[in-house]
């Protein structure tokens, strides 16, 4: 089970700089 929290944590992180390079 924690691995998935992990897993989506990453996932999080990734939509993040996505968001943030299409800002820019």
């Amino acid at each position: 089970m924690e691995l998935v929290g992990e897993s989506e944590k990453l996932r999080m992180k990734k939509l993040e700089e996505l968001s943030k390079s299409i800002e820019t």
